[in-house]
């Protein structure tokens, strides 16, 4: 079973990464956990439903988290 999990896998990730249109069902692409801890980093925002996840509306988003973060950091060390 684990050969066949591993070729599996091996061949899914190579239909994506060439973009075989037939094998579109297959595509997986390895990720770790970012997408994860983005999910729960966004969730109840406007950024919660992937449709309204663009990349614009993500570095707005990033850069405005930075900041408070950034604040509270130089007011604690201030």
């Amino acid at each position: 079973m684990a050969l066949i999990f591993r070729w599996y896998f091996g061949y899914s990730l190579n239909a994506a990464i060439q973009g075989k249109e037939e094998d579109k069902v297959n595509f997986q692409i390895y990720t770790g956990s970012a997408p994860g801890v983005f999910n729960q980093w966004v969730k109840c925002t406007d950024l919660e439903d992937w449709q309204n996840r663009h990349v614009d509306k993500i570095g707005i988003k990033l850069m405005e988290e930075t900041a408070l973060l950034l604040n509270r950091w130089f007011e604690k060390s201030g």
